[in-house]
C-alpha cells in the first residue's frame, strides 16, 4: 500500500489526471482498470477518478495481486 498526500499545486485537478502524474509508467487503461477495481481510495473512501482534488488530499493505492496485474 503506499500513501500520497496533494499538495496546493495539486489542488483543483482531476484526481486520475493526478494518478497519471504519480504514476507516470503506468498505462492510462491500467490506471482506469485499477479504478474501477477500487485500487484507490481517496481521503478513506472508494474514488471513481473524477473528483477534484483539495489541498492535503490522501490517496492510498492498493497494489493488485500479481494475478490482477496480468489480466487483459
Amino acid at each position: 500500500m503506499k500513501e500520497f498526500i496533494a499538495g496546493k499545486n495539486e489542488a483543483g485537478q482531476r484526481f486520475d489526471k493526478y494518478l497519471k502524474k504519480i504514476l507516470p509508467n503506468a498505462s492510462t487503461g491500467f490506471i482506469y482498470k485499477m479504478l474501477r477495481k477500487k485500487n484507490f481510495t481517496l481521503n478513506g473512501k472508494k474514488a471513481a477518478g473524477t473528483e477534484i482534488l483539495k489541498n492535503q488530499d490522501c490517496l492510498l493505492y492498493t497494489s493488485p495481486s500479481p494475478r490482477d496485474a496480468h489480466e487483459s
